[in-house]
């Protein structure tokens, strides 16, 4: 439930989402946090969201 929400939140916020790519295009970014739930906060959903998904074709590959 807390995943969909916070994703459904950053679809909305594209702007600054490419703003975020276009930092991660420069180098290394650290998403910081404040929540005490190590496995269940923004910035793990964050890091989730931006991470390259597989194409079906690198699914072919063995």
């Amino acid at each position: 439930m807390f995943k969909q929400k916070y994703r459904q939140e950053v679809k909305e916020n594209k702007d600054q989402v490419a703003i975020l790519k276009e930092q991660l295009m420069k180098g290394v970014v650290t998403l910081v946090y404040g929540a005490k739930d190590e496995e269940h906060n923004e910035a793990l959903v964050l890091k989730e969201w931006l991470q390259p998904k597989p194409s079906k074709l690198t699914d072919k590959i063995t």
